[in-house]
């Protein structure tokens, strides 16, 4: 696979992009292996080649890693051009058991507002037949305080669990009792 950070990677792949509309890179740290991945000129040579297929009419849809913090490796320049950022997030009440399941936020959005751009939870359950289930991550949320209101936690104690303040969840559990 040639190295995607610089021209002569980039020629290389022209012959097997050229009649596609959507390009996959999966992922950055593997396909653009020179330079620096924290220094902003090493990511100009990607820059340049991912516009100019934009001008082309491509899509280029870039799948990278989050660092340790949760957000994009790297320079944070990686993102200046693009149209949407959407990063997952494992739920904090998760487990590997679990399958896949996780939160979607748009942490860039160009041209996306409202609740379109709010973040969500995904799942993907079933046996034989397998089925995505989209929820907001609001309704997730209450359906989690409502559960540990059932089971006799305290305000407090689902705070503390679920990382809100005290009074987000009395405001949730209150629009809970107002709904039921």
């Amino acid at each position: 696979m040639p190295d995607l950070a610089t021209v002569a990677g980039q020629v290389a792949m022209e012959p097997h992009i050229a009649d596609v509309d959507l390009i996959v890179l999966d992922n950055l740290a593997t396909l653009c292996r020179t330079g620096k991945s924290n220094d902003v000129e090493s990511w100009q040579t990607v820059q340049a080649w991912l516009l100019d297929l934009r001008r082309r009419g491509k899509t280029t849809l870039l799948v990278h890693h989050a660092g340790k913090s949760g957000d994009q490796r790297g320079t944070s320049a990686k993102e200046d051009v693009v149209d949407v950022v959407i990063n997952l997030r494992r739920p904090q009440n998760y487990a590997m058991s679990e399958g896949a399941r996780f939160e979607v936020h748009l942490t860039k959005a160009r041209g996306i507002t409202g609740d379109l751009a709010s973040p969500f939870e995904v799942t993907l359950s079933g046996d034989q037949t397998l089925a995505w289930t989209v929820k907001a991550i609001e309704d997730v949320v209450a359906e989690r305080i409502n559960a540990m209101i059932a089971e006799g936690f305290t305000v407090r104690e689902i705070a503390e669990e679920i990382g809100k303040s005290k009074s987000a969840v009395q405001r949730i559990k209150d629009k809970i009792k107002k709904t039921a």
